[in-house]
């Protein structure tokens, strides 16, 4: 229906005339998608008459988007300015903080406390990636809506739980803190060597042992293990982030090192590891250098230590950056073999004996172009103190 404020009838969006009359009519406020009803949990109501077309006669489904208002008190609140303003629904903008922010004011030294809200007050996802209380710190929020220029930090209570989830924050989202292909996530869809994918809890562990090197002498692919996401995802602008730890470099021969890329379902039919066929768009890199989206050369070599890996795919390009003990900037026009969707991610670990690299995390967030390279500028701004005031941060979840 249409909620407008000061309303008393609600009109039906699905044009079979089924209106509602309100008693005690409930405000109206800004919802999932345009105006919600308010109830007092009292006496509010909306009545809809009967009606022939609500006789249902076999099976139904019912959905709504229902929300529920939780009232904390945090003693400190943060405006965040975003800049520029976002152009897409749901993009995770990145919020840094530095020995200048007040961590002496949180309630928790480990920022459990903190929460993020938009201007209509509605609650935030958010994850922290890395936390260093008194120094640099870094976190991501998901915002709600296109037009967000502004989003709100509240910290400053003891009682609240923790609120920090990748999750809910990202398309796709993996700290590898669960037993290894536990089907919430990856699958094990290839064994190649005897060595391969590993868990630990904390990282995602990849050291390919002699057998993926003689089956690559023998004639064959010549990697380790391959798993792919459980789940299929349909966005088609997206990064991919995540943070590989290079720990040895073995027999250095240019097949594989980290294999990373999206699969669209279907599009190989029984040629799973068809890396040059449409459909599949991949980056590779390896100690001797490797290949971008199907063949372009990759003009740095993996290194030794740290390296953040951040992809960009979309409908004509596939980019790759490495920052840290790695460094390169490379691009490959992939129209012809980037997914449409639904797709998946798909990674390969492998190349020579002796290879191993440690991942920490693994995200895929939405790309926004009105943002360089998919980052905006997110400023905090002065500390304003709440005393006792109440910050309302609904909770909407639908069913």
């Amino acid at each position: 229906g249409d909620e407008q404020a000061g309303a008393v009838t609600f009109d039906d969006a699905s044009g079979n005339n089924n209106a509602g009359t309100c008693t005690n009519c409930p405000s109206t406020v800004p919802g999932v998608f345009g105006n919600a009803l308010s109830f007092d949990g009292t006496n509010d109501a909306v009545t809809i008459a009967d009606s022939g077309s609500l006789d249902l006669s076999g099976e139904a489904s019912f959905e709504a988007w229902v929300g529920h208002d939780t009232k904390e008190t945090f003693t400190y609140k943060r405006e965040v300015a975003i800049s520029p303003t976002t152009t897409v629904d749901g993009v995770q903008v990145k919020v840094s903080l530095d020995n200048t922010f007040s961590y002496g004011n949180l309630a928790n030294a480990d920022g459990d406390d903190i929460r993020f809200t938009d201007e209509q007050g509605y609650n935030l996802p958010y994850w922290i990636e890395d936390w260093n209380n008194g120094s640099s710190s870094t976190l991501w929020v998901r915002t709600r809506s296109r037009g967000t220029s502004k989003v709100f930090m509240h910290y400053g209570n003891a009682t609240v739980e923790q609120g920090s989830n990748g999750y809910d924050t990202f398309i796709f989202f993996d700290d590898f803190d669960r037993s290894q292909y536990d089907g919430s996530s990856w699958t094990l869809a290839q064994r190649i060597s005897t060595g391969g994918f590993t868990t630990d809890g904390d990282h995602l562990h990849m050291e390919a042992e002699s057998s993926a090197y003689n089956a690559y002498a023998a004639g064959g692919p010549g990697y380790s293990d391959v798993i792919k996401t459980q789940k299929e995802f349909f966005e088609n602008d997206i990064i991919v982030e995540s943070l590989v730890d290079v720990t040895s470099i073995g027999y250095e021969w240019s097949g594989a090192y980290v294999r990373l890329g999206l699969h669209r379902v279907g599009a190989l039919g029984t040629d799973f590891f068809g890396w040059y066929t449409p459909g599949f768009t991949h980056v590779y890199l390896a100690p001797q250098g490797g290949a971008i989206g199907g063949g372009s050369p990759v003009d740095s070599e993996i290194q030794l230590g740290l390296t953040r890996l951040k992809v960009f795919y979309n409908d004509t390009r596939m980019r790759a950056i490495g920052e840290g003990a790695a460094n390169f900037d490379v691009t490959s026009n992939v129209a012809s073999a980037t997914p449409q969707g639904p797709w998946y991610f798909q990674m390969i670990g492998g190349g020579g004996k002796g290879n191993a690299w440690n991942m920490k995390h693994f995200f895929a967030r939405k790309n926004d172009a009105a943002a360089s390279d998919g980052d905006f500028s997110a400023v905090l701004q002065g500390e304003t103190s709440l005393a006792s005031e109440l910050v309302y941060i609904p909770e909407t979840f639908r069913f």
